[in-house]
């Protein structure tokens, strides 16, 4: 049944098609999540998340542009590496941490 012949009084079968919809978006959470798990399970996974959190400059303001355009994309990248962030700080905080040391390691390294 499409949505336009559904019966509007049929609250069971709107019950299930709501539920069908919450499970589905489950299971794609699950899986972004398990992606993100398997990406920072790696050096080279932390090392690709730390260069795109770096290029999205989410420890820099992005005010100090000349001009509003220029703001608005700075905020965009800063809104995806924010997301992107939040999502490795809720899904494997152990690996962001993990993924700091490693980078430290390296900055000390190129001092030496």
């Amino acid at each position: 049944m499409s949505t336009h012949d559904s019966d509007p009084f049929d609250t069971v079968a709107q019950e299930e098609a709501a539920e069908e919809t919450r499970s589905a978006d489950r299971r794609s959470q699950e899986r972004e999540s398990d992606d993100l798990k398997w990406l920072m399970s790696s050096k080279q996974g932390r090392r690709f998340m730390w260069r795109l959190l770096s290029k999205a400059h989410i420890s820099r303001s992005s005010f100090v542009a000349p001009n509003a355009m220029t703001v608005s994309f700075l905020e965009g990248e800063r809104n995806i590496g924010a997301y992107f962030q939040g999502q490795v700080l809720n899904d494997c905080p152990n690996r962001y941490i993990e993924m700091i040391k490693e980078h430290q390691d390296v900055t000390r390294n190129r001092s030496i």
